[in-house]
């Protein structure tokens, strides 16, 4: 499949995707600014366009290892979606639901290539905000913040190298290209709740996590399509 042809597809599938397109615009621009307080509707309609994607890699085809792990993915990163809305004590439990959503998607990605350099990148990247956040952290969070960058910091590294190869080898820009900004939204989406909660009030912060962290779900999960589409040198 040439990138024409994957630009096609791409435009096809946008129409399945107005559900958690309209669900999140809903979330963001009407629920988000009026509604602070934590309930259990504001739980489901912050889970809701998570949900929308379920479907939409369900559609796609769960016949394949990489598709059934990314769906698995995003029901561990919607029980975090609903914990973290309580806040206080639900906050680490939520924090744990991500740790094994990124885990998820690490071993969705595979480690081939390997990417080295993306790697020793990744890793300083993850150095660095843990040393921005460290005077903030007490207690156990001081050793969960670290294993969960660990884990955000691999997952991004892998989903980088899972990008390279399939540009490299199959040539699917769009495809490549929205996996990459996936991972790399997800990074700013965590990072930014971090600093926010142990460092320093981050401006628009809500704004800046939501809207980055639907981006990311969005890039990784369109990421299922050329599992459909083309074929890889190996299932994962």
């Amino acid at each position: 499949m040439d990138l024409a042809e994957t630009t096609a597809g791409l435009a096809g599938t946008a129409l399945t995707l107005i559900p958690f397109t309209l669900s999140s615009a809903f979330y963001l621009i009407y629920w988000l600014p009026f509604h602070e307080r934590p309930s259990h509707t504001t739980a489901a309609v912050k889970c809701l366009p998570i949900i929308f994607l379920w479907f939409f890699v369900y559609k796609q085809g769960i016949h394949r290892p990489y598709n059934r792990r990314i769906l698995a993915g995003l029901v561990a990163s919607c029980l975090g979606d609903a914990l973290l809305v309580y806040k206080g004590d639900y906050f680490t439990v939520g924090l744990l639901s991500f740790a094994v959503a990124q885990s998820i998607y690490s071993l969705a990605f595979g480690l081939r290539p390997f990417k080295a350099k993306v790697g020793a990148v990744s890793g300083a990247l993850g150095v660095l905000s843990y040393w921005l956040i460290y005077p903030g952290l007490t207690g156990v969070m001081t050793w969960l913040a670290l294993i969960y960058i660990a884990l955000l910091v691999l997952m991004f590294w892998r989903a980088v190298a899972r990008a390279m190869q399939i540009l490299v080898n199959r040539k699917f820009l769009p495809l490549a290209l929205s996996l990459m900004a996936g991972g790399l939204c997800f990074v700013v989406s965590d990072f930014v709740i971090a600093f926010d909660k142990f460092r320093f009030s981050v401006p628009l912060s809500d704004y800046i996590i939501m809207i980055t962290y639907y981006a990311a779900q969005l890039g990784i999960s369109l990421s299922v399509i050329q599992m459909r589409k083309g074929k890889m040198e190996k299932d994962i």
